[in-house]
């Protein structure tokens, strides 16, 4: 999905009991850093919240099978990790 249908799609998973929302890039990297090699799908895209600075056509993401965080235009899909606050 595109950036910000993965923004909404964590947003609707909201409950009365708990919030969700798109993980930031501190969150993404850190969980894949703990469990990515068990849990992620390796060869696509992961979307992160965490918009470029200077840049607001384009967010971070996270590509684990080359093991790189870097930025590309939202407009593309990716998968999402939600997280819950």
């Amino acid at each position: 999905m595109h950036w910000d249908e993965a923004l909404r799609y964590c947003a609707d998973l909201n409950n009365s009991k708990l919030e969700w929302r798109l993980a930031r890039r501190d969150e993404l990297l850190n969980y894949y850093l703990h469990f990515g090699a068990l849990k992620m799908n390796i060869v696509n895209l992961y979307w992160t919240s965490t918009t470029k600075p200077g840049n607001h056509q384009l967010a971070w993401y996270l590509i684990p099978k080359l093991n790189l965080l870097i930025t590309n235009p939202k407009q593309l899909d990716g998968l999402v990790l939600c997280v819950t606050f």
